[in-house]
């Protein structure tokens, strides 16, 4: 048994502690769980489903898939699917792809060489000890060439922020890449722990979590809307949104979220924004990245 142990311990010495390894397991426990929540969410609503509408049950698709979460609250909802269907023939932010092209070649490709990088943020910079999300990564490039910080300039909400992640994101697609985020160091894991921790923590006037939405509550409704499960959330984002007819990054859905729940929204830059994103996207960790999703 002494053996064992001083093998465990030389082995960690010599190749490192994998700080993956309780990351990856949550991950694997939220597609486990995602999966048996909607094998038949009509047969389980007594267990997953308390005081849901049986009708709108009766129109969930069965047995989906991990993979399929990324559609959203259309991976489930029958009624959803023909309405987004039915909404918009082509494709909503076309424009904004292009638009996102030319700013991306123009201002960001010094700073991001590669276009294919959506799934790779965010990143855990080793000399800041510092979680880099897309909006960071991009909006950091923007200050250091003076350009226009603003509503109607580079911010972290939407404008040309959103439309070069836009481009990025329809690249990332078209080259079938999948969102593959690394724990690289412990500091990186203590930043995971945090945005875990954070996102199963209850705040506001209405005492909820993230969690108690997008993992307890996925496929329920609130304020008439179907709630969008956490595994495959962030694949299609930046999202458009119909009512305003524009697309919108993740920083700007978390920042409603806070709001609608009663808490004063957290800094799009700062720490806490940063981590709960890095945990949220390694949750959705080898799953296909997607774009055209509707709101």
């Amino acid at each position: 048994m002494r053996y064992f142990f001083y093998l465990f311990i030389f082995t960690n010495l010599l190749y490192g502690f994998d700080f993956n390894t309780q990351a990856n397991y949550d991950r694997l426990a939220l597609i486990k769980y995602m999966e048996t929540k909607f094998k038949d969410p009509l047969n389980n609503i007594y267990q997953f489903f308390p005081y849901s509408n049986q009708s709108q049950l009766k129109n969930f698709t069965k047995n989906i898939t991990k993979d399929q979460f990324i559609h959203g609250i259309y991976a489930f909802d029958k009624e959803s699917q023909k309405e987004k269907n039915n909404q918009l023939v082509s494709f909503p932010f076309a424009p904004n792809i292009q638009n996102g092209q030319y700013l991306y070649k123009r201002y960001i490709q010094q700073c991001i060489p590669y276009p294919t990088v959506f799934g790779d943020y965010p990143k855990f910079n080793k000399k800041t000890n510092q979680i880099i999300t897309l909006s960071n990564a991009i909006m950091q490039c923007a200050k250091k060439q003076h350009l226009d910080i603003g509503d109607n300039g580079w911010n972290y909400y939407s404008g040309k922020t959103a439309d070069v992640e836009a481009y990025i994101s329809s690249i990332s697609a078209k080259a079938k890449n999948k969102i593959d985020i690394k724990i690289p160091t412990k500091e990186a894991f203590n930043a995971y722990q945090n945005g875990k921790k954070e996102y199963y923590s209850k705040r506001g006037l209405l005492n909820i979590s993230c969690a108690s939405c997008h993992i307890q509550g996925a496929g329920k409704k609130f304020n008439n809307q179907f709630l969008s499960p956490l595994l495959g959330q962030i694949n299609h984002f930046p999202v458009y949104k119909t009512s305003k007819q524009d697309i919108f990054t993740l920083e700007y859905s978390i920042s409603q979220c806070s709001y609608k729940q009663g808490e004063t929204p957290h800094k799009p830059d700062g720490k806490w924004m940063a981590n709960i994103i890095y945990f949220m996207s390694y949750s959705s960790n080898t799953t296909p990245i997607l774009q055209d999703t509707r709101r």
